[in-house]
C-alpha cells in the first residue's frame, strides 16, 4: 500500500482505538510516510482521534519530526513548509505497481 493508502487506515483507526500499545503500533505507520502525509495524518488525528489517541501524538510528532515542541496544527503546517516532501518520494511511498 502507498503512504496515502496506509494514511487512511491510520486515520480512521484513530477514532476508535483506545488502547495504548495498539496506538503505539498503529502510529509507527506514520514514521513510514512523506511529510505531507504524515503531517496531515497527525492533525487529522489530533482533530478527530479518540482522546487516548490523542494523548499518544506528541510521542508520534517527535518521532516523526525530530522536535519535541509542535503542539498545535499551526506548529506542524511550519514545520511541513520548512520540511517539504522529496521530489524521490513518490519512488519510495507509492507502493507496488504492476
Amino acid at each position: 500500500l502507498s503512504d496515502r493508502e496506509r494514511a487512511l487506515i491510520v486515520k480512521q483507526a484513530a477514532t476508535v482505538l483506545t488502547d495504548g500499545d495498539e496506538l503505539d503500533s498503529l502510529f509507527m505507520e506514520i514514521c513510514n510516510m512523506r511529510n505531507s502525509v504524515a503531517a496531515d495524518t497527525i492533525i487529522d488525528i489530533g482533530m478527530n482521534g479518540t482522546d487516548q489517541a490523542k494523548e499518544k501524538l506528541p510521542e508520534t510528532v517527535e518521532m516523526v519530526t525530530g522536535e519535541d515542541n509542535l503542539t498545535t496544527q499551526e506548529d506542524i503546517q511550519k514545520w511541513l513548509e520548512e520540511n517539504p516532501d522529496d521530489e524521490s518520494d513518490p519512488e519510495f511511498y507509492d507502493g507496488w505497481k504492476d
